[in-house]
């Protein structure tokens, strides 16, 4: 999606009258100029000299760009030269700007033929026009490329302060999630019960197995604290986040909870988006297996389609009442962070399933690299 930024096209979209009069107090200004350096060089050269008739004369070969302008931002977005592809475009627009510039000189002097009375015919054609047409030609090709080039930089400059604005709601949204995973590992009932388990490992004399709970119960909240967490990290690092809350509560559920990674090897590098799978993992054991009577399974699946990651997390449990149904503030956060980050480029579905559980589904490219 390199070059969707710049793809809305002004030609499509009916220009404001205030964007008109920008364009006309613009143009007005090298138009008012050029008539006086004109009429100043013709008093140096003792000629005769009107300044209105330069004023007039230069006002509608101005004017005409004026008009032109949102066709030439148009071409400047859809044939967009860049660093990596600049040679086609370069050239397509030496052929845009060539035929506009013939087009503007010859209206303009049209205009001026009708304006001042002139002669039509060949004698006033060949001696007057087509030397005007050829001796204007390079002049205006290069006003073609100064706009070309003052659209370019707009453009880059509406898209930095977009971009500046994306990043910093990312960095809040990425606050947020992470907060909201410490508040999460930090909630009473979970704490209580994982430092409960422990004592009870302890009890029983397992001291290995509670000191790698309380060891699994460390690492998560350092992980989740650690200030240098970017947007996105592999996904090797997110199922590690993950298998380290699973530890703590299969000691928790003990049989009654079975989770079970299939996520092969080739996959393990793919940036995604961090804290969100753990969110769903989360999500399947607090709200789908620990509401059943009996056992549960979770399960993480990983896949490619072409060159898209699909991620799913599927869960037997209780599934999804769907008129009591409100989607938290982790899901929304989650959301609006792959949105941001992948625009329309991904999916995002949490749904029942046709027997029980709930599947929560993810598609994001794979080409995206990892800050």
């Amino acid at each position: 999606m390199p070059n969707s930024e710049m793809s809305t096209s002004p030609i499509k979209k009916k220009l404001r009258p205030s964007t008109w009069l920008i364009l006309i107090a613009v143009f007005t200004l090298p138009a008012i100029m050029s008539a006086l350096l004109t009429h100043t060089r013709m008093l140096q050269l003792q000629r005769e000299t009107v300044l209105w008739k330069w004023l007039l004369d230069f006002s509608l070969g101005w004017y005409i760009w004026a008009a032109l302008t949102p066709l030439i931002v148009w071409l400047g977005r859809k044939y967009l030269i860049e660093r990596a592809n600049w040679l086609k475009p370069a050239i397509l627009h030496f052929s845009f700007g060539l035929a506009l510039s013939i087009f503007q000189i010859s209206l303009a002097v049209f205009f001026s033929i009708l304006v001042y009375a002139e002669p039509m015919n060949w004698t006033y054609i060949s001696g007057q026009i087509v030397p005007t047409v050829f001796g204007r030609l390079l002049s205006q090709l290069t006003v073609y490329f100064v706009i070309l080039g003052v659209s370019y930089a707009i453009d880059y400059q509406r898209q930095s302060s977009e971009r500046a604005v994306r990043e910093s709601k990312l960095e809040s949204e990425l606050t947020t999630a992470r907060l909201d995973a410490l508040k999460q590992q930090l909630q009473p009932h979970f704490l209580f019960n994982t430092l409960n388990s422990i004592s009870v490992l302890m009890q029983k004399g397992e001291i290995t197995l509670a000191n790698k709970v309380l060891n699994d119960l460390s690492d998560l909240l350092r992980q989740v604290l650690r200030k240098e967490n970017a947007q996105l990290v592999t996904l090797e690092e997110e199922l590690e986040f993950v298998r380290r809350y699973v530890a703590i509560e299969q000691v928790r559920y003990g049989e009654r909870l079975e989770v079970t990674f299939e996520v092969p090897g080739e996959f393990l590098s793919t940036p995604m988006p961090s804290f969100v799978l753990q969110l769903l993992v989360e999500n399947a054991i607090r709200h789908g297996v620990a509401k059943k009577a009996d056992s549960g399974k979770v399960r993480v699946t990983a896949r490619r389609l072409t060159d898209i990651l699909q991620l799913q997390v599927i869960d037997d449990g209780v599934g999804i009442d769907g008129k009591a149904f409100t989607e938290g503030v982790g899901i929304s956060n989650a959301r609006s962070r792959l949105r941001h980050l992948y625009g329309d480029n991904h999916r995002f579905e949490i749904r029942n399933n046709d027997t029980a559980g709930v599947t929560a589904l993810i598609e994001i490219p794979m080409e995206i690299k990892a800050d």
